[in-house]
């Protein structure tokens, strides 16, 4: 498998892992259909892509925590036009920490010794280290910054025929519908 020099990550990008085998790799890149390493770490790949679509890391970040409190470990948002919204397994500092994107995310397995499998929609996984409520909770942080985005795309327009349901994703059947009872949103698929 050959090494990349540099990489920006665009909608086929399902996980960033750091790599520690491969002489002259610092990231191996899981897209849609294909695997291959670059010679960035996973953290230089996310800020070169971020400043790619016109933002940095730390505004990132900061947008993030201005959307869902001072929190640690806080998703980012790569590029909310193309769905691009990544969370993480550990602290972003940390050179282990896996970046994990939301679209492409279809399950996340408890497994045993704090480790976490994330199912992909297409069918592929990988199996991290992290505990699942852990990973889960950041999955679903990351999921609210999407529908915080999303509802300040849209406004007060409806993507669906239904009020008070948002599309998550324009490749599944996947929405965001508010529970009147209690103001907020949970996700299902409509059919």
């Amino acid at each position: 498998m050959n090494i990349k020099s540099n990489y920006v990550i665009n909608v086929c990008t399902a996980a960033i892992l750091p790599e520690f085998k491969k002489e002259g790799a610092k990231a191996l890149v899981i897209e849609t259909n294909d695997q291959f390493y670059v010679s960035k770490s996973p953290s230089q790949i996310v800020e070169n892509s971020l400043l790619q679509y016109g933002s940095n890391l730390s505004g990132a970040r900061r947008s993030s925590q201005h959307f869902l409190g001072q929190i640690r470990r806080p998703p980012i948002m790569i590029c909310s036009k193309l769905d691009i919204f990544f969370y993480t397994s550990t602290a972003m500092k940390n050179h282990e920490a896996v970046w994990i994107s939301a679209a492409h995310t279809k399950q996340i397995k408890n497994m045993h010794n704090k480790r976490s499998r994330i199912c992909f929609l297409n069918g592929d996984h990988i199996e991290i280290d992290g505990k699942f409520k852990s990973i889960q909770s950041y999955y679903h942080r990351c999921l609210e910054l999407k529908k915080i985005q999303i509802e300040a795309i849209i406004g007060n327009q409806k993507e669906s025929s239904k009020e008070g349901q948002y599309h998550l994703d324009q490749r599944t059947s996947l929405f965001f519908v508010k529970d009147p009872a209690s103001l907020s949103y949970n996700i299902s698929e409509v059919v």
